[in-house]
C-alpha cells in the first residue's frame, strides 16, 4: 500500500495564504514522484481558489469535513455533491475538536462516512481518546467503539475505494508531546483488528489505511510511518508551512523506498 500524508489546515488561513503555499508545495514536490499520496484540507473557503492551484498537480484536494444529505435545510453545511464539484477526493469525519467543541457525535460520524463512501470520496475517519481515558487503561475500548459506531452503516470498500483510519489520541493533539512509539502501535494493532472484524483480512490490509496524528513532525514522523507500522500521517501544525510538509514527505519516501 502507498504511503499517504495528509495535511489538515483547520481553520488558519486566509484564501491567499493557502493560494501561496499550495503553490509553493506544488513547485516542491515535483522530485517526489507517485511515492507518497499527498493530501491538503484547506478551509472551506478556499477550496475553490485550492482547486484552481492544484490542477494537473500530484496534490490531491481534501475537506475537514462534510455533511451526509446531498441537499436541503442544513444551515452552514457543506453536501458531499458540493465538495466533488469543487474537487475534492478525501475528507476527514470524527475529528476530535468537531466531537469536543461542536458536540459531534458518533451516529453523526457514521452517517458521514457511509455517504463519502456512497459519493466516491476517501474517507479519513479520526478515533483517539482523551488523557481520562487513557489514564483509565481504556483506550482499547474508547477506540473500539468509536470505530465500529462510526463504520456500523459502512460496506466493505469496493476494488477502487479506500478507507482510511487517523489514530489520533486527543491529549498528543497540539501539544508537542506524541503518543509513544509503543503506544502507538498497540493502538494500530486495535485498529486493524477492528477492521478486520468489520470487513475481514484481505479487505483490510489491501483497501484500508491506518495513520497516525498527534504532534507529528519530521523529527519523530519515521517513528510512525514506516512499511511495518502505520501507512501514513494526519498533521496539523507541521503540514501549514511547505518545508515541514516536504520534510515530512521526505521521511516517508525514505522509509518506503
Amino acid at each position: 500500500m502507498k504511503p499517504i500524508l495528509v495535511a489538515n489546515w483547520k481553520m488558519q488561513l486566509s484564501q491567499a495564504e493557502s493560494v501561496e503555499r499550495l503553490t509553493a508545495l506544488r513547485l516542491g514536490v515535483k522530485d517526489f514522484g507517485y511515492a507518497v499520496h499527498m493530501v491538503v484540507c484547506p478551509s472551506f473557503t478556499a477550496l475553490e481558489r485550492a482547486k484552481e492551484t492544484l490542477i494537473t498537480s500530484k496534490i490531491q484536494l481534501g475537506a475537514q469535513d462534510m455533511f451526509w444529505a446531498e441537499q436541503g435545510a442544513f444551515t452552514g453545511e457543506v453536501s458531499p455533491t458540493q465538495l466533488r464539484e469543487l474537487g475534492v477526493t478525501h475528507v476527514i469525519l470524527g475529528h476530535s475538536e468537531r466531537r469536543e467543541f461542536l458536540g459531534e457525535t458518533d451516529k453523526m460520524v457514521a452517517q458521514k462516512v457511509e455517504s463519502a463512501m456512497a459519493h466516491g470520496l476517501t474517507p479519513i475517519v479520526c478515533v483517539g481518546e482523551t488523557a481520562h481515558q487513557r489514564n483509565d487503561n481504556q483506550q482499547e475500548s474508547v477506540i473500539v467503539q468509536e470505530l465500529e459506531r462510526a463504520l456500523q452503516c459502512t460496506p466493505p470498500p469496493s476494488e477502487n475505494q479506500m478507507l482510511y483510519v487517523a489514530y489520533e489520541p486527543m491529549w498528543a493533539i497540539g501539544t508537542g508531546e506524541p503518543a509513544s512509539p509503543a503506544q502507538a502501535e498497540l493502538m494500530r494493532q486495535v485498529i486493524v483488528r477492528t477492521l478486520q472484524e468489520k470487513f475481514g483480512a484481505e479487505l483490510a490490509a489491501h483497501r484500508c489505511g491506518v495513520l497516525y496524528g498527534g504532534s507529528v513532525d519530521a523529527e519523530n514522523i519515521s517513528h510512525y510511518v514506516r512499511p511495518d507500522s502505520y501507512q501514513g500521517a494526519l498533521v496539523g501544525g507541521a503540514g501549514l508551512k511547505p518545508e515541514t510538509f516536504l520534510a515530512l514527505l521526505t521521511s516517508i519516501k525514505q522509509q518506503f523506498s
